[in-house]
């Protein structure tokens, strides 16, 4: 095992450490289990709160505090992979949830939740807001399911972690995808811990820098000032050890293979801290490492450095990292209205799988569905009395069409200020709608019955104006 990897032993303020600032929360089965990993390892000046509709599972877990979620409605038996039952479960027991939380201790909770599941997924969310609106620092960690399973279960994590990136402060990602490709070889038990050994690692680097008396001093304050509404964070410990170990740590601390990594150089807050053996001291050139990092980061807002000494590192570095303000720009999936059922579900599709790439990396699927990719062109009345546009159109069959190129010649042709009501409900900017199995026909707009206005008992029958007419592609 690497160094990074162990988990890290050090010396606390016990005054500031018996104040327990931080709760560390399990929520669900995978959430429970990390917990009941740090719980083990023996890590101190926190404490702990297992939240389950499972009461079997809270039984087993040899932890002081638990508390069934949800008995009227699951009678302790589960969520039953139902996310809506997890939800309605946290929700019934608002008041149980908030009176754990009211402790006149915890300042901070870390939420700690598998997603894809019943409990995790559907109570996590629902917990996260409680604590964030009674002014807890309100952290959420998640562990996102395996790529290889099913695809519905991956759509409602990628769906659970949105949810849980709103209701709290910060979230950190686990991406459980990687274990293979990094801890392939290792047993599969052995391998999953290395997950909560990210977690467990992430909570002991917000309580080493708030419970060790520092140079520079940093404290919860600064905690909670890089956190608060800091979107997406990173959270993490690295080693380093001979020549260039600062950099070495740093390295390593930015590159924790679980992590769903992000660009540091687009983080807007940061927080470091650095440790080692006061007989081995930093020099000048190495404190000059940290300002080249903070230096990469272009938008940053917030900074905080600081270090500590501890006696046990000997010639070796620790860095510490918090960093915030990765902005993940998902979005909950959309359908268009007044669309056929093909174009909406592929839209569907496309928006579930750029829902996934935001909490899967590289992970680019086409749309499952054999049906063709078509988008509607709607035309404004302007733009249907222009000969020149209309026979552009159809020169060729519909299909051969890109929006792309139908949006360009529309500009061309300046029409009106007159926005296309699919412009609204949808973003074709990046649909194409080529299609090598269905031939659609060119383009066809109904005919105007031929009506005399000037006879009797007739009525023009032109549209308003602002009725646009839809050609279908």
């Amino acid at each position: 095992m690497d160094n990074a990897d162990k988990l890290v032993n050090f010396k606390y303020n016990k005054a500031v450490a018996q104040r327990k600032l931080i709760k560390v929360i399990g929520v669900g089965g995978a959430g429970g289990n990390a917990v009941k990993h740090i719980h083990a390892s023996g890590l101190q000046g926190v404490s702990y709160l297992l939240l389950n509709t499972d009461e079997q599972d809270l039984a087993k877990s040899g932890l002081k505090d638990v508390a069934v979620i949800g008995q009227k409605l699951t009678q302790g038996l589960g969520a039953g992979s139902k996310i809506e039952v997890g939800e309605e479960a946290a929700l019934e027991d608002q008041e149980l949830i908030h009176s754990l939380l009211d402790d006149n201790e915890t300042q901070m909770v870390f939420i700690c939740a598998g997603m894809g599941g019943g409990t995790g997924t559907g109570a996590a969310p629902v917990i996260a807001k409680i604590a964030r609106d009674m002014g807890l620092l309100t952290v959420g960690f998640i562990f996102m399911p395996f790529v290889r399973e099913e695809r519905q279960r991956m759509i409602k994590a990628a769906q659970g972690a949105e949810r849980m990136r709103q209701e709290v402060d910060s979230l950190v990602i686990i991406a459980n995808e990687n274990i293979n490709q990094v801890y392939g070889e290792l047993p599969w038990n052995e391998s999953l811990n290395k997950a909560n050994e990210i977690l467990a690692n992430a909570v002991r680097a917000i309580t080493m820098v708030i419970t060790n008396e520092m140079e520079m001093n940093q404290d919860f304050a600064d905690v909670r000032t890089t956190l608060k509404d800091g979107g997406i964070a990173h959270i993490s410990i690295g080693y380093g050890e001979g020549a260039d170990r600062v950099s070495k740590a740093i390295d390593s601390a930015l590159r924790s293979p679980l992590l769903n990594n992000d660009d540091i150089t687009t983080a807007t807050r940061l927080q470091l801290a650095i440790f080692y053996d006061p007989s081995d001291a930093l020099t000048t050139d190495e404190m000059d490492e940290i300002k080249k990092l903070t230096s990469s980061i272009r938008n940053l807002q917030n900074n905080k450095s600081g270090h500590a000494f501890n006696e046990e590192l000997g010639n070796k570095v620790m860095v510490v990292i918090i960093a915030s303000g990765f902005q993940k720009e998902a979005h909950m999936p959309m359908t268009a209205m007044d669309v056929e059922d093909y174009v909406r579900q592929t839209e569907i599709e496309k928006e579930q799988n750029k829902l996934l790439n935001q909490y899967y990396s590289d992970f680019d699927l086409e749309p499952r569905s054999s049906l063709p990719t078509f988008v509607p062109i709607v035309l404004t009345d302007d733009e249907l009395d222009r000969d020149d546009l209309i026979d552009y159109l159809d020169e060729e069959p519909a299909k051969n069409h890109s929006y792309s190129e139908v949006e360009e010649r529309r500009a061309k042709y300046k029409y009106g200020n007159q926005t296309p009501a699919m412009s609204q409900t949808l973003d074709t900017s990046k649909v194409a709608q080529r299609s090598t199995t269905t031939r659609m026909p060119s383009a066809d707009v109904e005919e105007l019955p031929n009506v005399d206005p000037t006879k009797e008992g007739t009525e023009p029958t032109t549209p308003p104006v602002n009725q646009p007419k839809i050609i279908k592609f």
